[in-house]
């Protein structure tokens, strides 16, 4: 912004006080006028505003191509400043920060105009309720402090990114009309957690930079209809934007809760509600849950009562859980990813890890599960030092129904993906309305340490399907583990592959019915798959070795009514032979066409096929089994 006294040097004119210029401004304050014929000498410089002379008289040009002349009253009337509303004296101490005045009656003075207004850089006390119904244009350097009463910004707020404006003004003592202005930045606020939470309540949108914002407890974003945006950067500090938590908060509170903590009545959730590029960081450790249960450890977003919002592009440092998800409606995580790379405190309680913890022990809104279309898209984690023996990529628990995961990647875990179905007893959830509709889908599941994929405890509603994803396993343990469901798995498509000097398994079923594996590829597990007490099962994996040192590539023991027809192959060597059942298996079919037994430690026909340590030489055999396709 130009000053007036640049204006009048510029323009050629004699000096003139800013504070002397005229303002047809109703309340403004006005020097007072000597008459013409008093002045001694028309030729001195201009120290007083006149009728007959002054900025009216002094023409001004701007420095562009093109510019036209105009006198400096012209200009001056383009930007009313609330200067023009205040003494020189007083003026002075706000440009110095001095001034200890109450301005208010001042600045409703210059509101009254209905003009826009801008305001210079300085200090200003207000009490009262003040409300502008033209434009204000807040300049750098301005500090409006509050003494009591409100802000209202109805005909629009601008002002520059990056410096607190409003001391003392929090909602609800500023109001600022969306239409006019949607959107506006947290750092006019402050940086805690209440300049957070006014401007997520004040704007449309909310703008964090490229800095750290200190909260020491956590910040709630509540609102519908809204939209917070950082910078994104990095959560360790170089860039971006960071919510820091620090304090005896750090150790068992979440960073930010996002949505309004509903669970009965969708209409009382934070609606359209979107979130983009925050990163959150926890500046100590957390403390263990007293329950010793997963799910109680402490997040870095609570996720609750949210209702067709989007979360993306966010990431959590430090704490237990990263995002804990549960009472949502048609929601979306997208791009979101954590890491802690720092142990909890102690003590007696587990110390648990999990980057993602979706679902509940009740459902919510009265649907089938604790999230109602709940969509996980393009988020990761990895490893990290954590004190856990366990720790988890993604973890569903309970009323898991209507959840969609997509292109999630993860490393150097325990488990990738695990998904428990029980109740909090840990039994099987027994209502069939609480069916539970999953979908795992072209997931990256690297380096893990135990198990990648883990089902469990499904009910009979269940319907879960896993396609196109890959597992790479590190460890003893299974890629793909199918333990106590009663509901319809279906696995297609997906490429496992294991250390080969390791005891594992890539497809395991453990007393479960109606799963489905289909172009499942096993690479180099010890044991490509094994069935125990298990039925309705329909199974054509690919398995291959590159090494000796394999068991059968496939394992039944109690099955039973299930279809079998894997591909074997490997080096000379690779496997002891291609299925072994026992005397418990019964009424299967077993397809030995694609059982290549070059493979196998005794280069024999025979190995394709035994039932307790014997080849079998019939197509009937055992309790109503069934070989087929090509023996030889």
């Amino acid at each position: 912004m130009i000053e007036r006294r640049d204006i009048l040097r510029t323009a050629g004119g004699g000096w003139l006080a800013a504070g002397a210029l005229p303002s047809e401004a109703k309340g403004a304050a006005v020097a007072a006028v000597a008459p013409a014929d008093r002045i001694s000498d028309p030729l001195q410089p201009l120290t007083r505003v006149m009728p007959e002379r002054g900025a009216g008289l002094v023409n001004w040009i701007r420095k562009s191509a093109g510019a036209a002349i105009r006198s400096v009253a012209d200009v001056l009337d383009d930007t009313p400043s609330i200067m023009d509303f205040i003494g020189l004296t007083e003026r002075v101490a706000i440009r110095s920060g001095t001034s200890r005045a109450d301005l208010s009656a001042e600045f409703r003075a210059a509101a009254a105009t209905g003009s826009p207004l801008v305001v210079p850089a300085g200090v200003y006390n207000l009490a009262g309720d003040i409300r502008f119904t033209g434009h204000v244009s807040i300049q750098p350097g301005v500090q409006l402090r509050r003494l009591s009463g409100t802000l209202e910004f109805a005909g629009g707020l601008t002002a520059s990114p990056g410096a607190q404006i409003f001391f003392g003004y929090l909602d609800p003592h500023v109001l600022v009309d969306s239409r006019s202005t949607p959107e506006g930045w947290v750092d006019w606020f402050g940086d805690g957690a209440e300049a957070i939470e006014t401007a997520h309540r004040v704007f449309q949108t909310a703008r964090l930079g490229p800095r750290d914002y200190h909260v020491t407890r956590t910040v709630l974003l509540d609102r519908s209809h809204r939209q917070v945006i950082g910078c994104g950067g990095s959560a360790e500090g170089e860039g971006g934007t960071r919510i820091v938590l620090t304090g005896p908060a750090s150790a068992n509170q979440a960073v930010v809760r996002l949505g309004t903590g509903e669970r009965a009545h969708v209409l009382k959730c934070a609606r359209r509600l979107n979130v983009r590029g925050i990163n959150t960081f926890r500046d100590g450790a957390t403390r263990p849950a007293a329950s010793g249960r997963r799910e109680d450890a402490v997040p870095g977003w609570d996720i609750r009562g949210w209702y067709e919002g989007r979360l993306e592009d966010c990431f959590d440092y430090g704490s237990a859980i990263h995002y804990r998800i549960a009472a949502t409606v048609s929601c979306t995580v997208q791009r979101c990813g954590g890491v802690r790379p720092k142990p909890g405190q102690g003590g007696s309680a587990p110390d648990f890890y999990t980057a993602f913890c979706i679902g509940g022990h009740a459902p919510a809104f009265g649907f089938i599960g604790a999230n109602a279309s709940l969509s996980v898209l393009q988020c990761g984690c990895a490893g990290g030092a954590a004190g856990d023996p366990s720790r988890v990529g993604i973890y569903l628990f309970g009323y898991i129904g209507d959840t969609w995961i997509d292109s999630f990647e993860m490393s150097q875990l325990e488990f990738g993906i695990y998904v428990d179905g029980a109740d909090r007893g840990g039994r099987t959830l027994a209502e069939l309305s609480a069916h539970q509709d999953v979908r795992v889908n072209n997931c990256v599941l690297d380096a893990v340490l135990h198990n990648a994929i883990t089902l469990r405890n499904l009910n009979a509603g269940a319907g879960l399907q896993l396609r196109g994803n890959y597992a790479a396993l590190n460890g003893t343990g299974e890629a793909i583990l199918v333990e106590n469901s009663e509901g319809l798995v279906t696995i297609d498509g997906a490429d496992c592959i294991a250390n080969s000097a390791l005891e594992n398994c890539g497809l395991r079923i453990l007393g479960s019915k109606r799963v489905q594996a289909n172009a499942v590829a096993l690479r180099d597990f010890r044991v490509g798959v094994e069935v125990r007490n298990s039925a309705q099962l329909r199974l054509t994996p690919t398995i291959h070795r590159v090494r000796p040192g394999g068991a059968f590539a496939v394992q039944l023991e109690g099955a039973s009514r299930s279809y079998v027809a894997p591909l074997v192959d490997g080096v000379a060597g690779a496997w002891q032979g291609g299925v072994a059942i026992d005397a418990n298996t019964n009424y299967c079919e077993i397809n030995v066409s694609a059982i290549n037994y070059g493979a196998f430690v005794r280069v024999t026909s025979a190995g394709k096929l035994q039932v307790t340590g014997s080849a079998v030489d019939a197509d009937r055999f055992g309790s109503g089994n069934l070989r087929s396709g090509v023996v030889g």
